[in-house]
């Protein structure tokens, strides 16, 4: 896995360098703080992000939030000092893994195996859930095109769904797709008529 490795510490950041490399990371890019990291990801197509920081950084946090908006990928942090309020921070931003202290190489395999599960669970779930907000508002759409056909062609809910199902078979297409085609119709007889 290619990782881009973010050190502001040079000795803590050879003994993460170590860890990387053993482990059979490949590091592609390194940089000393996390100013121009989005740039640097996209450039140097990494899939990870391991940043060492000496302490608390918000303006790295935010460097962090910018990433994971416009390339998510696992980021696990390292760093010395930590406080409720920047692990949080940072689990917001979207990182995967915030370890504090207890840095040494050999730890570092296993963490990183944690911090990419916990990003494909975090991904998994968010499709997930997008996929069911999908769902629920196709689900309105056809509630709703239930009840315009209810009530032009005077039917009983039933009668309409099948309606629609009938429609959605006709045309080769999702009933949902159908739906929207009935309240754009709608709509539009209503701004012309109405």
């Amino acid at each position: 896995m290619r990782v881009l490795l973010v050190g502001e510490n040079n000795e803590r950041t050879m003994v993460l360098e170590q860890g990387l490399r053993a482990a059979g990371y490949f590091i592609v890019a390194k940089l000393a703080n996390t100013h121009r990291l989005l740039l640097q990801m996209s450039k140097s197509k990494a899939e990870l992000a391991v940043i060492e920081m000496s302490s608390s950084n918000p303006a790295a946090i935010e460097h962090l939030t910018r990433l994971y908006e416009c390339q998510p990928c696992p980021i696990v942090i390292f760093t010395q000092q930590g406080d409720s309020q920047t692990s949080s921070a940072a689990i917001k931003a979207g990182v995967s893994a915030y370890i504090v202290d207890g840095l040494r190489s050999e730890r570092v395999k296993p963490i990183m195996e944690i911090a990419i599960a916990r990003f494909n669970e975090v991904q998994n779930l968010q499709r997930e859930l997008e996929k069911a907000n999908l769902s629920l508002q196709e689900r309105k759409h056809i509630d709703r095109a239930k009840g315009i056909l209810m009530k032009r062609a005077k039917v009983e809910e039933h009668t309409a769904y099948q309606t629609l199902r009938k429609m959605a078979m006709n045309r080769n297409k999702r009933i949902a797709e159908v739906a929207d085609s009935i309240i754009t119709a709608e709509e539009l007889i209503s701004y012309k008529f109405g």
